[in-house]
């Protein structure tokens, strides 16, 4: 196994890209969708309010951004049914993580912690350029393929 990576800690699993705090409809507003394709994000799990502030119910700034890309999504025909797959995907992958960071995590002292979420920032890094790289390969000429009846 490779070095842990030794980040700033300004990577993704540092923080939230926002600690903005949005109600059902400023969040559909924000995003520019409607309620209705937000319960649909919501049904499938994509999506999910939490906790109880002093407004009710609130969605964060990844619901947003969530929300924001299942709509321009939508305007290629993919629905909430179809963009399922990606959180599976990435639970998958967390999950994969969780087994190499375990070790640090059990130790239970802060220099163990703080090594654990460099590593995970470490590895979401490659993983999202591993995912870029595949995706390339496999839609690599898709759109040039010839009908073979011709």
């Amino acid at each position: 196994m490779g070095q842990p990576a030794r980040g700033t800690g300004a990577g993704f699993a540092a923080a939230p890209p926002s600690d903005a705090q949005f109600t059902r409809d400023e969040l559909c507003r924000a995003a520019g969708a409607n309620v209705e394709q937000l319960l649909e994000l919501e049904s499938f799990g994509l999506v999910s309010a939490r906790g109880s502030g002093e407004r009710g119910a609130w969605y964060g700034g990844d619901d947003l951004v969530l929300l924001r890309l299942a709509r321009e999504l939508a305007d290629y025909g993919l629905e909430a049914r179809h963009l399922r797959m990606y959180k599976l995907f990435a639970e998958r992958e967390a999950a994969l993580f969780e087994q190499v960071v375990a070790p640090l995590v059990r130790q239970r002292n802060p220099e163990a912690r703080a090594r654990a979420r460099d590593t995970i920032d470490a590895l979401a890094q490659l993983g999202g350029r591993m995912r870029d790289l595949a995706l390339r390969s496999a839609v690599h000429g898709m759109a040039d393929t010839r009908d073979s009846h011709r």
